[in-house]
């Protein structure tokens, strides 16, 4: 069964199973296309780059 069946993101997932923390950045109805100030694109560029983060 998918996560998004069971209502659980695979980032809660990994928190619960792993005890790890995530940065989940969602904005409901937007696309990755350049399309205004609450665009994926937009919020992207304003992440610190630089902090500390692992990667799996």
């Amino acid at each position: 069964m998918a996560f998004h069946q069971r209502e659980v993101s695979f980032a809660d997932y990994l928190e619960a199973k792993y005890g790890c923390v995530s940065v989940k950045e969602a904005v409901s109805g937007t696309t990755l296309v350049e399309s205004g100030a609450d665009s994926y694109i937009s919020r992207l560029k304003i992440l610190d780059i630089h902090r500390k983060s692992e990667v799996l």
